[in-house]
C-alpha cells in the first residue's frame, strides 16, 4: 500500500448518488487552506514525521459522513483527519458555490457556534451592523459642514463650535477600549445595546438642541459613548460569523461602508441645512434610520461572541453530528425562523469558558494598544488622517465669513473629491479579487512599499497644495493677515481644486492604509499567534487598537487646527508643517518597518502575552485548533 507522506489523510468517499458530483480534495489543498488562514505560514505549525499508523487504508471502516441541508458549516467531501493517531477531529469542507473548500477557520459541533449559523441569519446579522455602522459614521462628521453656523448661532468661539466634534471622537477613543475589554466578560450584545441606547437618546436630542450649546454637547456626549462600541466589536463579529471565503468580501463591503458614511454625508449634510433652515435639519432627516438601526440591532443581531477556548485541542471527531438549525436558504419567513430567532436574541447570552483566566483575557485588548506594530500603523497614517479632519473643519472658519461667504451648501460640495477618490481607492485595494486571496495576501514587501510610497506622495502633496494655493489666491492686507473685504477678493479661488486637493489627501490616507495594516497586522500574527482562534482575536485586537489611536489624534487635531490655520497664511504654514511631518514620519516608519520588522513583530507577542511556547509541545495537530 502506497504511503501518504502529507499531514493529514482522507478516508474512502461514501457511494455517490445518482445525480450528486464529486471530486477528491487534495491533501496539499487542505494542508495550504489551513495554513494560509490569518497568514499562518508552515513554520509556524510544527513538523512531525508521519507514522505507519497515521495513515487510513482503503479497508478501514467508513465513517458517517455529516450531510446536513446545505451549505457552508459541514461538506458532503470525504472527512479528512489529522495524523495523531489519539485524535480524529473532522475536517469539514464546504459545499455548494464553494465546493471542496476547507472552512477556515473550523466550526466546532456546537449549534450556538455563529460559524453554524444558517446563512439569512448570518446575512441579517451582517446587515444590522452595518447599518448601525452607517448612522455612527454618519454622526460624526454631521457638523463639519456647519460649524461656522454654530459658532455664529451660539455666540462662542470658533474652537468651542469645534469642539462639539472633537470631544465625542476623542470620548469614542476611549470608549471603544472599555467596550472591547467589556465583551471579553458579557459578550458583544450586551454591550452594543446599550451603546446604541445612548445612541437614540444623543440623536433625538439633537434635533432640539439649536438654542443652546451646552445641550448640544452633551447629546454629542451621549453619541459618543455608543460610537466606541461599533468601532470595536463590529469587525470582531465580522470575524466570528463568517468563514474566511466568506469573510474578505464582507470586511471589504464593512471598510467601504465606513468611508463612505464619513466623508458623503457632509456633502448632503450642508444642503439640507441650508434648505431646512437649521442645522438640526441633520438630525430630523437622520432620526428614522437611528429608529431603523434600533429595531434591527435588537431583532437581528443574536450574540456572536463564542468562546472556543473551552474546546479540547485533542478531542475525538464528531462526524454523525447532526445541526439541529436547518441550514437550507429559504425564501420566506417560517414561524419556526421567527421562533429560532426569538430564543437567540435575549439580553445576555453568553457563556465563557474558565480555561482561561478573565483577567488575562481581557487585558490582551489594551495591551495590544501599545503593541510596538500597532503603534507603527498608527505612526504610518495618523498625520495624513489628522490633517484630513483638521482641515475639514477648518473650512467653515475660512469660507464663511467675508470675502466668501460661503453656505453650508457651498462647504459640504468641498468633501465630494474626498468622497470620490477614496472610495475609488478604497474599492481597489480592498475588494477581493476572483480567485485571488484578500489585497494584504497578494502583495509583496517591495509592493508593500511601493503602495505606501505613492499613498505618503499623494497626502503630502495634497495637504501642501491646499494650503499655499488657498493663501496664494486670496488678497491680503498688508498691515494683517486677513483677506482684503471688498472688490474680488478670493474670486479666483476655485471650490473644485480645493476639493480635489483634499481628495487627493484623503485618497493618499487609504492608500496608505491598505498597503500596511492588513499586510502589518498579517505578518505578526505569524509570530505571535499559536493557532487561529487567536489569531482571529489578535487580529481584531490591534485593528481596534489602530482605531483607538486615530479616533484620539483626530479628535485633538480638530481642536488644533483651526486654532493654527485661522488665518490664511496661518492656514499655508499649518498645511507645509502637516505635509512636510507625513514625509518624515512616513520615512522613519517605511525604515523600522524594512531593517527591523522581525524584531518588533517578536515584541508583539512579549507586549500582549501571546508567547507560549508550551503549545509546541502539544502532542496533537494543529489543525485540531482550529
Amino acid at each position: 500500500m502506497a504511503r501518504n507522506k502529507g499531514i493529514r489523510t482522507t478516508v474512502p468517499p461514501p457511494p455517490l448518488d445518482k445525480d450528486e458530483k464529486w471530486s477528491r480534495p487534495s491533501t496539499a489543498d487542505s494542508n495550504r487552506s489551513g495554513m494560509s488562514a490569518m497568514g499562518l505560514s508552515k513554520s509556524t505549525v510544527p513538523r512531525r514525521a508521519p507514522s505507519a499508523a497515521s495513515n487510513v487504508s482503503s479497508s478501514a471502516p467508513r465513517i458517517p459522513e455529516t450531510r446536513p441541508s446545505t451549505g457552508m458549516t459541514a461538506s458532503s467531501r470525504p472527512l479528512s483527519f489529522s495524523t495523531n493517531k489519539s485524535s480524529q477531529r473532522t475536517i469539514k469542507y464546504a459545499t455548494g458555490k464553494y465546493a471542496g473548500i476547507e472552512l477556515v477557520p473550523q466550526p466546532s459541533d456546537e449549534p450556538d457556534d455563529p460559524l453554524n449559523w444558517a446563512q439569512w441569519r448570518k446575512e441579517v446579522n451582517y446587515a444590522s451592523l452595518m447599518l448601525c455602522t452607517a448612522v455612527v459614521s454618519v454622526e460624526k462628521t454631521i457638523y463639519l459642514p456647519v460649524t461656522g453656523e454654530l459658532a455664529t448661532l451660539y455666540s462662542v468661539a470658533y474652537s468651542s463650535a469645534a469642539a462639539l466634534t472633537a470631544v465625542p471622537l476623542i470620548l469614542s477613543a476611549f470608549f471603544s477600549v472599555f467596550a472591547t475589554v467589556g465583551a471579553r466578560f458579557v459578550g458583544r450584545r450586551p454591550i452594543l445595546l446599550g451603546s446604541m441606547a445612548f445612541i437614540f437618546i444623543g440623536s433625538m436630542w439633537c434635533i432640539e438642541v439649536d438654542r443652546s450649546f451646552s445641550e448640544n454637547m452633551a447629546a454629542r456626549v451621549f453619541q459618543s459613548i455608543g460610537w466606541g462600541a461599533f468601532d470595536s466589536l463590529v469587525l470582531g463579529s465580522i470575524y466570528d460569523t463568517f468563514f474566511e471565503h466568506q469573510r474578505n468580501v464582507r470586511v471589504a463591503a464593512f471598510t467601504l461602508l465606513t468611508l463612505g458614511t464619513t466623508w458623503g454625508p457632509p456633502v448632503l449634510g450642508g444642503l439640507a441645512s441650508g434648505t431646512g433652515g437649521s442645522f438640526t435639519t441633520q438630525y430630523a432627516i437622520l432620526a428614522p434610520f437611528v429608529v431603523l438601526a434600533s429595531f434591527a440591532l435588537a431583532t437581528g443581531c443574536p450574540e456572536t461572541a463564542f468562546d472556543r477556548s473551552a474546546l479540547p485541542i485533542i478531542t475525538p471527531s464528531t462526524a454523525t453530528y447532526k445541526h439541529p438549525v436547518p441550514l437550507a436558504p429559504h425564501r420566506f419567513i417560517t414561524s419556526d425562523m421567527v421562533r429560532e430567532q426569538m430564543k437567540m436574541l435575549r439580553p445576555y447570552n453568553y457563556s465563557r469558558s474558565g480555561t482561561i483566566p478573565a483577567l488575562t483575557l481581557a487585558l490582551q485588548a489594551p495591551r495590544a494598544l501599545v503593541a510596538p506594530t500597532t503603534l507603527l500603523l498608527f505612526l504610518a497614517s495618523f498625520l495624513p488622517l489628522s490633517s484630513l479632519w483638521g482641515l475639514s473643519i477648518s473650512m467653515p472658519l475660512l469660507f464663511t465669513p467675508m470675502p466668501f461667504m460661503l453656505t453650508p451648501a457651498n462647504i459640504g460640495l468641498i468633501f465630494v473629491g474626498p468622497f470620490l477618490l477614496a472610495g475609488i481607492v478604497a474599492a481597489a485595494t480592498n475588494l477581493p479579487v476572483k480567485s485571488a486571496p484578500a489585497f494584504e495576501a497578494r502583495i509583496s514587501p517591495k509592493k508593500i512599499v511601493m503602495y505606501f510610497a505613492i499613498g505618503t506622495a499623494m497626502a503630502m502633496s495634497g495637504t501642501t497644495a491646499l494650503g499655499t494655493y488657498i493663501a496664494g489666491h486670496v488678497k491680503m492686507s498688508s498691515a494683517a493677515s486677513v483677506p482684503v473685504i471688498g472688490e474680488q477678493s478670493g474670486s479666483d479661488v476655485s471650490l473644485g481644486l480645493v476639493s480635489f486637493l483634499f481628495a487627493l489627501l484623503a485618497a493618499g490616507y487609504v492608500l496608505v492604509d491598505s498597503a500596511t495594516k492588513g499586510p502589518l497586522v498579517r505578518h505578526s500574527i505569524q509570530f505571535t499567534s499559536s493557532n487561529l482562534n487567536i489569531g482571529i482575536r489578535t487580529t481584531v485586537d490591534m485593528e481596534s487598537g489602530v482605531v483607538f489611536w486615530r479616533l484620539l489624534f483626530a479628535g485633538i487635531f480638530v481642536m488644533a487646527v483651526p486654532n493654527s490655520a485661522w488665518t490664511f497664511y496661518g492656514l499655508r504654514a499649518t498645511c507645509i508643517g502637516l505635509g512636510v511631518g507625513t514625509l518624515v514620519m512616513s520615512s522613519v516608519v517605511g525604515a523600522l518597518w524594512w531593517f527591523v520588522g522581525d524584531s518588533i513583530r517578536s515584541f508583539d507577542g512579549r507586549v500582549m502575552g501571546l508567547v507560549d511556547w508550551a503549545m509546541l509541545k502539544r502532542t496533537g495537530s494543529f489543525f485540531d485548533a482550529d
